[in-house]
């Protein structure tokens, strides 16, 4: 009877040992997963606000563009 409660015992640790595994190996995906999307945002963010500044200076030109050909708006 002892050597099956130590058994049982045992294998209990295995599964929570398999378990622990599991779950950290998982949780380094996630954390690799978000790491890179961060990325990706802070990279998108910085395009966003060059192309921003861009439609900016182009809304300029066409406006000055309209007030050399007489159209005003």
């Amino acid at each position: 009877m002892r050597k099956s409660l130590a058994e049982d015992r045992a294998a209990e640790l295995d599964n929570a040992v398999s378990a622990v595994k599991y779950y950290r190996d998982l949780l380094d995906d996630i954390t690799a997963r978000l790491t890179a999307a961060t990325e990706t945002i802070k990279k998108m963010e910085i395009q966003h606000k060059e192309l921003m500044l861009i439609n900016q200076q182009l809304v300029d030109e066409l406006q000055k563009f309209k007030q050399l050909n007489g159209k005003s708006s």
